[in-house]
């Protein structure tokens, strides 16, 4: 279960984005920030345990093996959200 793309969560099965927005982990702030305005709230979004590593594109995070793990399981999301593993 934990492994499915988010495509399946996401998606229609004609592979269209069922949804009216898709936030993003990597722009968490300025997403949740639109979705609070569009549904008319106005809660902040707790940071608890933050890192203490600077900030980092997430594909510097990935070796050559876990990179290819993830581009083969997550292949779906990969191509449906445009990601890449260039920094």
């Amino acid at each position: 279960e934990h492994f499915k793309p988010q495509v399946y969560f996401l998606c229609n099965d004609d592979g269209s984005i069922a949804v009216d927005f898709v936030g993003r982990f990597e722009n968490l702030g300025t997403d949740w920030a639109t979705v609070i305005k569009r549904i008319g709230i106005h809660n902040r979004l707790p940071h608890l345990r933050k890192s203490k590593i600077k900030d980092r594109h997430y594909a510097t995070y990935y070796s050559k093996e876990s990179r290819d793990v993830v581009a083969d399981i997550y292949q779906q999301d990969i191509q449906t959200f445009k990601y890449t593993f260039d920094a």
